[in-house]
């Protein structure tokens, strides 16, 4: 369950070969850089450093085709052990009032809610391995969230645009694999790290400053590339959106002939009163045994 909703998880596995774990980690936890290169269409925002917490507060708007976009406010927490060279990286927007009230929200985006999305990445003997798992709501409104239109049947449309991003994320690590880092070097300030990573990343606190809030903001032109799969039913959904709308067009005018509601639509009128009612008038038990009789 996710906002009170019945909604899919995604999970996800996979391994990057030829870069260490802190690699990756630099470059998933980096939340401000994504939008050079992990999506297209999408405005990341700085909202909230806390350092008491160790969290920062973003505000991240995405595009949902066929949907408008969507805006989530969360917070991300990461931690990282030098010792058996583990990171996790969590992200949620529970408790997000206050971010809520730092920025408003876009005049074309929905808010959504991200109930949560959580990577663990770990040593691999090829690598590193990562796993994903992410639960969210994107707030599809009622009437095109039933039936074959609901979130658990869009799980088949939804799934490849997160397996994307996976090639995305084993290149971007590569490239950041080459340029030697230390193992203690992280991309993000130490006052965010949890764990023993803290300790060992305020060595390199001097290159990273920490950022600020006001002017942190990174956004990306374009739309993201579809799956081919995703190209194909794209008309398909397009078209059953359309029936659907015009089926409901069609049995709410139906509703309101029937009511009597709508005096224009449906039956002409006769004499001032609409003609529907007439068919319903119930017929003459003698009247009709006399036609009977007759033939």
């Amino acid at each position: 369950m996710c906002s009170g909703h019945p909604l899919p998880t995604y999970y996800i596995e996979f391994t990057v070969e030829g870069a260490r774990p802190v690699d990756v980690f630099n470059v998933m936890a980096d939340t401000m850089s994504q939008p050079n290169w992990l999506c297209k269409g999408c405005t990341i925002k700085l909202l909230k450093n806390d350092l008491q917490d160790m969290v920062q507060g973003f505000a991240a708007t995405y595009r949902a085709v066929p949907l408008g976009r969507r805006e989530f406010y969360q917070w991300q927490a990461v931690e990282a052990d030098f010792d058996s060279n583990e990171f996790l990286i969590g992200v949620s927007s529970k408790h997000n009032q206050m971010l809520h009230a730092l920025q408003p929200v876009e005049s074309d985006a929905t808010v959504g809610r991200l109930c949560y999305s959580f990577s663990r990445i770990r040593p691999h003997p090829k690598g590193t391995h990562v796993m994903q798992m992410t639960h969210f709501d994107a707030r599809v409104p009622p009437l095109l969230s039933m039936g074959f239109l609901s979130p658990r049947n869009m799980y088949h449309i939804v799934w490849p645009m997160f397996l994307q991003r996976v090639p995305q994320i084993i290149d971007r690590a590569k490239e950041q694999a080459k340029k030697n880092w230390d193992a203690h070097r992280l991309a993000i300030p130490s006052g965010f790290v949890n764990g023993f990573g803290a300790v060992a990343a305020k060595l390199y606190d001097a290159d990273v400053p920490m950022p600020r809030v006001s002017s942190s903001v990174a956004q990306s032109d374009g739309y993201d590339e579809l799956d081919p799969d995703m190209k194909a039913r794209l008309p398909w959904i397009m078209t059953a959106l359309v029936l659907v709308g015009m089926c409901g067009l069609s049995l709410l005018c139906g509703l309101l002939v029937f009511c009597g509601a709508c005096a224009r639509c449906g039956f002409p009128k006769q004499g001032g009163s609409n003609v529907l009612p007439s068919f319903w008038q119930p017929l003459d038990p003698e009247l009709q045994l006399e036609e009977e009789s007759d033939e």
